[in-house]
């Protein structure tokens, strides 16, 4: 195995980031990261980075992020762009229609 396209972080031996986007949304970050696998294929990998501060107490505060990771491969790239085309296109009608409340008599 050609090991060149590996990289260690923190002692972990780390795939390459061939290209990545930064998506900025509030509180939370998303990476969007192409990367090689071992035997050659290029993938997506999809990281949710979001920064929360906790009180350790009334003088201390301790910052951490919380991360989840989605990896995305070449075989599900139509299903999953279809499914996200999908409810997107959903979401966006749902959100044009008014809310009821629970109370149906105020809404009248």
């Amino acid at each position: 195995m050609n090991n060149s396209n590996l990289q260690y972080v923190n002692g972990v031996k780390n795939q390459q980031i061939y290209y990545s986007k930064v998506i900025k949304a509030g509180k939370r970050i998303y990476y969007l990261d192409m990367k090689k696998s071992r035997f050659g294929d290029y993938y997506l990998a999809i990281t949710e980075s979001k920064k929360s501060v906790v009180e350790v107490d009334s003088a201390t505060q301790m910052v951490s992020f919380e991360k989840h990771k989605i990896f995305l491969y070449k075989e599900d790239f139509d299903n999953f762009l279809q499914g996200i085309h999908e409810l997107i296109d959903m979401i966006t009608i749902q959100n044009e229609q008014p809310v009821l409340s629970n109370n149906a008599e105020t809404d009248i």
